[in-house]
């Protein structure tokens, strides 16, 4: 059943306050189903949603870099540098790397290869599997919110 214009308005009004789609199908009555319907059939309901989630968003930091423009707020401006720029500025664990510096390794390793493997079929083969090869993927979902993975011993 498609979802009436008043669920459709107290849905943007629930995303607009700043909860999940989760919370805001269960105060509005719409069922996922529905939703997901809506989100591909409506054409002006997934960006209505999605702009109500962005302008929360925008809402929520501006008043947290407000915030952190007096001195005596400064946890404001660490809240607001760890989580807009947590690739510069949160605290990394031991044994952590970013993607960025696993990048730079395996180009080093690709470089090495390039330098002394001879024989073609192996060089190809070793510059593939290099190409394939990423931080593991249950640490990059586990740290889907941060720039940074940790590795850790086998």
């Amino acid at each position: 059943m498609p979802i009436t214009e008043q669920q459709v308005h107290d849905l943007v009004g629930v995303l607009a306050a700043g909860c999940p789609v989760e919370t805001a199908l269960e105060a509005t009555g719409v069922s996922p189903a529905e939703f997901e319907l809506a989100m591909h059939g409506e054409p002006q309901f997934p960006y209505r949603a999605h702009r109500a989630g962005a302008l929360t968003e925008v809402r929520q930091l501006q008043n947290v870099r407000l915030a952190g423009n007096e001195p005596k707020n400064w946890r404001a401006s660490v809240w607001w540098l760890e989580r807009c720029r947590g690739h510069r500025y949160l605290a990394k664990a031991p044994r952590t790397i970013t993607e960025e510096q696993f990048a730079a390794f395996r180009s080093d390793i690709a470089r090495l290869v390039d330098r002394e493997v001879r024989h073609a079929d192996d060089h190809d083969r070793l510059i593939a599997g290099l190409g394939e090869l990423s931080i593991p993927s249950f640490a990059a979902e586990r740290f889907a919110d941060s720039t940074s993975t940790t590795i850790y011993d086998q």
